[in-house]
């Protein structure tokens, strides 16, 4: 295994561990400005950690903008964000990238 790939594998522990923090996604999306926009639940906050929780990276990393907005209502340690980033790097690791 190269050193993309651990880092890659390692990343994907670290967004599990990131998002157990993250237990009430439901309040975020009203602070979420793609959400605000497209009203499409895949990409709120609560959607997007649903589908990195399943393993699902391709579909939403590229959506958030990364404002940090749905973070205001998360604990402190939640950081969605973080995950996202992590997600993108995973995807980078992989040489799966598919920006939009």
């Amino acid at each position: 295994m190269n050193k993309k790939a651990v880092e890659a594998e390692n990343a994907k522990i670290e967004i599990e561990e990131i998002l157990d923090k993250c237990k009430d996604l439901t309040l975020t999306g009203s602070f979420c400005p793609v959400f605000k926009v497209l009203r499409e639940e895949t990409v709120s906050p609560r959607g997007i950690g649903t589908q990195l929780k399943q393993g699902i990276y391709e579909k939403v990393v590229f959506d958030c903008t990364l404002c940090g907005a749905c973070e205001l209502r998360l604990p402190r340690e939640a950081k969605l964000c973080e995950a996202i980033r992590k997600a993108r790097k995973v995807l980078v690791g992989g040489n799966i990238v598919t920006g939009k």
